[in-house]
């Protein structure tokens, strides 16, 4: 079933629950006018319209409010998958051993209640009862239960009788040491995130919605050869992802019909799974920090990474063309770095050794500002 039919499906039931909360209320309205007046006999209309009527506001309420629900209903889903995943294998079996045996007890001492008879206090107290002694056996199960199981005689379970520090880092092993990593369109059309990946950079699972993949394709089939060779590279770039990382990369078909943005659906996404965004887009990076999301910047990973040059330090650069003013030359190091000489201009087109003077941080990248090294000397 598609991602949009589920989620209608879900609304619809949401709503036929509304339904049925009207007309128990309406049920619940009818026995107390009954006990308050027993003599009184309604009439079979405001019967009717009362049930009706009870049954389309609560269900048009519960229609207004599904959206809500339905994404809280999906961060309970994802906060469980999150638990079941970091759960280590070895403590499975035990967890749900001793959840069970406190259910197991819970329905024995309710048979005890039950002799004080069928209410609404005895239904909570028997819920109370389920889950606190099934919560108490969960956490039993979980702290002692491969220490029970290990006296068993046909279980005999590996490492069940190692120290507690031992224990510890085989559960670490099994735990997802870091977060998902979702890629935005940005990141795949720059293509370094490739370069980044294979230098150990971008440890874990890396994972690309379905509509990042379609916003990707739609710049590949655009009119306009520089957005269609952008988004052919980045297709390349998806191709060759499953390639290199098939153990550690997946396409993701989570998908919001009621979002037409594909950064609000990234965002929501990352913000629901506790993922990071991998990007060169700014104003994502931006978003993302407002939203409370991690986002990895390929570019201020690139700036980072540049030669750290200070005041007084000399390098070697080519010198390809003027600047803005009429002594000065520009020239550019192996990262990309632009290089501002004073009197430089008649060196163009030649390898000259400059002495940088000072370095300028931009939003854009560093610029550096130097002068021949002979002036320097001089």
């Amino acid at each position: 079933m598609k991602p949009k039919h589920l989620h209608l499906l879900i609304r619809i039931l949401i709503t036929g629950l509304g339904a049925g909360i009207g007309f128990a209320v309406a049920l619940g309205i009818l026995m107390l006018i009954r006990l308050a007046s027993p003599d009184v006999v309604l009439p079979l209309p405001f019967t009717v319209l009362l049930y009706v009527g009870a049954a389309l506001v609560f269900g048009a309420l519960l229609f207004l409010l599904s959206e809500p629900i339905i994404r809280l209903l999906r961060r309970g889903n994802n906060a469980i998958l999150r638990a079941i995943d970091a759960l280590p294998a070895e403590d499975l079996l035990p967890s749900l051993g001793g959840a069970l045996a406190g259910f197991v007890f819970a329905y024995l001492l309710r048979g005890i209640f039950s002799q004080m008879g069928q209410s609404m206090f005895t239904t909570v107290l028997a819920l109370l009862l389920y889950l606190l002694l099934g919560t108490l056996g969960y956490h039993i199960g979980q702290r002692r239960g491969k220490d029970v199981l290990a006296l068993l005689p046909f279980f005999s379970p590996e490492n069940a009788r190692a120290p507690r520090e031992e224990r510890r880092t085989l559960r670490k092993r099994h735990r997802p040491e870091q977060p998902e990593k979702l890629l935005d369109a940005s990141a795949l059309i720059d293509g370094r995130v490739l370069d980044v990946s294979d230098a150990g950079f971008l440890d874990g699972m890396l994972v690309v919605p379905l509509y990042v993949v379609d916003e990707v394709r739609r710049i590949a089939d655009s009119a306009d050869p520089v957005r269609k060779a952008k988004g052919q590279r980045g297709l390349e770039m998806l191709d060759e992802l499953q390639k290199k990382r098939p153990d550690a990369f997946r396409l993701d078909e989570t998908d919001w019909p009621d979002a037409e943005d594909v950064d609000v659906k990234l965002l929501r996404q990352a913000r629901e799974r506790g993922a990071s965004v991998v990007t060169c887009d700014y104003n994502l990076s931006r978003a993302a920090q407002v939203s409370g999301v991690t986002a990895l910047s390929i570019d201020k990973l690139a700036n980072a990474l540049r030669p750290a040059l200070i005041a007084g330090e000399t390098v070697a650069i080519d010198l390809v063309k003027a600047g803005k003013e009429s002594s000065q030359g520009v020239g550019y190091l192996p990262d990309g770095t632009m290089v501002v000489v004073e009197n430089g201009r008649a060196s163009v087109g030649t390898r000259a050794t400059v002495q940088v003077t000072s370095v300028l941080q931009t939003s854009a990248g560093r610029m550096i500002f130097a002068r021949l090294a002979e002036d320097a000397e001089a």
